[in-house]
């Protein structure tokens, strides 16, 4: 039985798995973690908290603890491109950490499995630039900023999880929900659209990834 983990930073973000995949919770610390099934995959859903620390701390635990084949983190993002809307399911195709940058590698760009790239667009999920950071867009200066650089979505986690899989040379494949465009009220359009819309997002991750474990395609790897 092959075995999925997935990082989801909030709780209220993986309402929709519970609703559509109903399972038991068989661990309380140091990370939540659910345990239930699709198809012939063992799912182990993983509540990591908010940011990249504990998103990849979170990550290097599931696959210790579980022997994971693969690692999908989903959840929420803010949209920073006027062509990105509330309600978007988005995989994306790249990953910039902008608010990192060393001497010798600047700031990274992680790129995601191209084969999991064309199973969302199969499925009518939109791609784009992800920008992964310990912050939020919170003006349109920040935005514009983002904007310039390519970025077109952002969020908190992703970063941490794709580093930390990708160091353990774990298949990872990430599925965001625009929950927010705003700038000014982010957190109120975030808390409002969050819980409307975390089952569309379990929805769309779960017709992947049982696509994924069915087809085996996680056996490429495109980092």
């Amino acid at each position: 039985m092959e075995k999925i983990g997935i990082v989801i930073a909030l709780k209220r973000e993986a309402g929709g798995f519970f609703d559509l995949l109903p399972g038991k919770q068989i661990l309380q610390k140091p990370y939540p973690v659910f345990e239930t099934e699709l198809g012939n995959a063992k799912i182990f859903i993983a509540i990591s908290g908010l940011g990249k620390a504990y998103a990849s701390a979170c990550t290097q635990f599931v696959i210790d603890r579980y022997d994971v084949d693969l690692i999908a983190n989903t959840g929420s993002c803010g949209g920073v491109c006027p062509k990105i809307t509330v309600g978007d399911i988005i995989c994306p195709y790249a990953i910039m950490e902008y608010d990192f940058k060393s001497i010798r590698l600047g700031t990274p760009v992680f790129h995601l499995n191209k084969k999991f790239i064309e199973i969302a667009e199969n499925f009518g999920l939109k791609t784009a630039f992800l920008g992964s950071a310990d912050s939020n867009a919170d003006s349109e200066g920040k935005k514009n900023s983002l904007h310039q650089m390519g970025i077109e979505i952002a969020d908190w986690e992703s970063a941490g999880v794709i580093k930390t899989a990708v160091k353990n040379n774990k298949p990872v494949i990430i599925l965001k929900v625009v929950t927010d465009t705003s700038s000014n009220n982010f957190v109120e359009e975030f808390l409002q659209n969050v819980k409307k819309l975390n089952y569309k997002l379990a929805k769309e991750t779960i017709s992947v990834l049982s696509y994924i474990t069915t087809s085996h395609s996680h056996s490429h790897h495109a980092d």
